[in-house]
C-alpha cells in the first residue's frame, strides 16, 4: 500500500489494483461559510478509482461537489459507506448516478482475496476504518471519539500490526467566546492526549495527522483559529511517544518509509501565515427570519407529533423548577439587525421582555439557516459563528434545538421519550471534546 494525501481528511490509499479514495473535499467552503481548506488541494485521478469510502456525512468529509465529480468522471467506482437506518447517504449517491454498497459495522469488504476494509461505527454518524492493502494496516480515525466501541475495535485488530494510525490533530468546532483563549488552548491540550491515548492503544509505527487542515475563515469566527494545535508541535508530540510522524502536504505520497517533515510543516506554516477571513454576513431581512422560524416550529410538531412537544414542555416546566437547564425556549439577540428576540418550540419568535443580556448572539444569516435546516444548530456548533452568554447558555442553546437534531437522525420524542433523559443522545453529532474513550 502506498498512500497519496489529497487534503484535509482526504486522501487515495493504493496497491494490488486497488485505489480507495477517502472522504474527499478538495474545494469550496464548508458547514455554512464557516470553514475554508488550509492548503490547495492534491490530484485525483478520478479514472484510477475503484473505489470511494465516505467515513459520515459531514461536508467536510461528505462533499457533494466531490461526489458528483467523481461520478461524472469515473461512474463505475464502488462508494462504500456504513448501513443506516434512514439509507440517506445511499439514496443520494444513487440518485446522482453512483453505485454504493452500504457496509455492516463491524464486517470486512474484501477488495480481493487478500485486501480488505472494516468500518466501526462511532456514535450517532460517524465510523472509523481498518484498512489492510498489500500487506500493510491502516486504521483511520478521522473525527472518532470512541466509547462503547472499543471492545468492538480491540477484537478487530486482536491479530493486526497496525502500520500507520491516521488521526484528528486539532479542535473542530465551537469551543469559547473570543475573549475566552484559555478555552481554545485547553481544547488543543486534549486533542493531543486524545492522540497520546490513541498511539498507546494501537502502537502504530506511523501517525499520520490528518483531519484538521482547515481554518475558520467567517469574520465571525475568525479569532478562533488562535490556538489551534501547531502542526510541528504534533509532530515533536508523536515522536516522544515513540511513533514516527509523517506529515503530508497535499500530492505529497507515503510509502510507509520516515519522511524528512521540514518541507511539509514549512508550507503549512506559511499557509496559516498568509490566512485572512474570507466571508461576511449576508443580511436577512426579519420578517423572513420569523418565517422560517415559523415554518420549523411547524417541521417540529408534524414530526414529533403536538403531544410529543407538550411532553418537552412538561419536562423543560420540571427542569426548570429543580433548577436544571430547560428545553422549550431561549432568547436571541441578533448582532446585524440590532434586535433580541425570544424563541419558544411551539409558538416561534416574540419580543424579548427580559431585562438580562440573551442567551447567545449570532448574525441573522445564521439564524435563518438554523431554522431553515435540521442540521443548522449543528453547523453553528461547528463553524462557531456566535457567542454565547455563558455554559448554561450553551447547553440550552443544545436543548432546545435538540427537536431539529433528533429529526435530522430519523428520532421522534413521541416514540423515543427517554431520548431527552439520555446525556449521550443530547450531544450533538461533532466533535465531543472528551478523550479517545470519553472519560471526563
Amino acid at each position: 500500500m502506498e498512500i497519496k494525501f489529497i487534503n484535509h481528511s482526504g486522501l487515495i490509499a493504493y496497491g494490488n489494483d486497488v485505489f480507495l479514495l477517502i472522504d474527499p473535499w478538495t474545494e469550496g467552503s464548508s458547514f455554512n461559510d464557516g470553514w475554508d481548506l488550509l492548503s490547495p488541494s492534491g490530484d485525483i485521478n478520478y479514472t484510477k478509482l475503484t473505489h470511494v469510502w465516505i467515513s459520515h456525512e459531514h461536508p467536510d468529509h461528505f462533499s457533494v461537489s466531490d461526489i458528483k465529480k467523481v461520478i461524472n468522471e469515473n461512474p463505475d467506482v464502488i462508494f462504500l459507506f456504513q448501513s443506516t437506518k434512514d439509507n440517506r447517504v445511499a439514496d443520494f449517491i444513487q440518485k446522482l448516478g453512483g453505485y454504493i454498497i452500504c457496509l455492516s459495522d463491524n464486517k470486512p469488504y474484501h477488495f480481493n482475496k487478500t485486501d480488505f476494509i472494516r468500518i466501526i461505527q462511532c456514535g450517532s454518524i460517524d465510523s472509523l476504518s481498518i484498512i489492510s492493502i498489500g500487506g500493510k494496516t491502516i486504521v483511520n480515525m478521522n473525527d472518532c471519539i470512541v466509547g462503547s466501541e472499543l471492545p468492538k475495535i480491540k477484537n478487530a485488530i486482536e491479530n493486526l500490526k497496525i502500520d500507520c494510525l491516521l488521526t484528528q490533530f486539532g479542535y473542530a468546532s465551537f469551543i469559547s467566546n473570543a475573549e475566552d483563549a484559555r478555552a481554545r488552548k485547553t481544547a488543543s491540550k486534549k486533542k493531543l492526549k486524545q492522540m497520546a491515548e490513541q498511539i498507546s492503544f494501537f502502537s502504530p509505527e506511523f501517525v499520520i495527522p490528518f483531519a484538521s487542515y482547515v481554518y475558520f475563515s467567517h469574520v465571525e469566527n475568525f479569532y478562533m483559529n488562535d490556538m489551534q494545535t501547531d502542526i510541528a508541535e504534533v509532530a515533536s508530540f508523536i515522536e516522544a511517544r515513540n511513533a514516527v510522524p509523517i506529515i503530508l502536504y497535499p500530492n505529497d505520497i507515503f510509502t510507509f518509509k520516515r519522511i524528512d517533515n521540514t518541507s511539509a510543516i514549512s508550507r503549512y506554516k506559511d499557509d496559516r501565515m498568509k490566512l485572512q477571513p474570507i466571508h461576511n454576513n449576508s443580511r436577512v431581512d426579519f420578517k423572513e427570519i420569523k418565517l422560517s422560524a415559523g415554518r420549523y416550529c411547524n417541521r417540529m410538531i408534524k414530526f414529533h407529533t403536538r403531544i410529543g412537544i407538550y411532553f418537552v414542555l412538561l419536562l423543560s416546566k420540571f427542569y426548570r423548577a429543580i433548577g436544571k437547564v430547560p428545553f422549550d425556549e431561549l432568547s436571541i439577540e441578533i448582532s446585524d439587525l440590532s434586535k433580541t428576540v425570544n424563541f419558544h418550540i411551539l409558538n416561534g419568535l416574540s419580543s424579548y421582555e427580559g431585562r438580562n443580556s440573551a442567551d447567545i448572539v449570532l448574525s441573522s444569516d445564521s439564524l435563518k439557516y438554523v431554522f431553515d435546516f435540521d442540521w443548522g444548530w449543528g453547523t453553528l456548533m461547528v463553524n462557531g459563528r456566535l457567542s454565547v452568554k455563558n455554559k448554561k447558555s450553551h447547553i440550552l442553546g443544545n436543548r432546545v434545538f435538540l427537536l431539529s437534531s433528533l429529526r435530522n437522525r430519523g428520532i421522534s420524542v413521541i416514540k423515543n421519550p427517554s431520548i431527552l433523559l439520555d446525556r449521550k443522545s443530547r450531544i450533538n453529532d461533532l466533535e465531543v471534546l472528551d478523550l479517545f474513550t470519553e472519560k471526563n
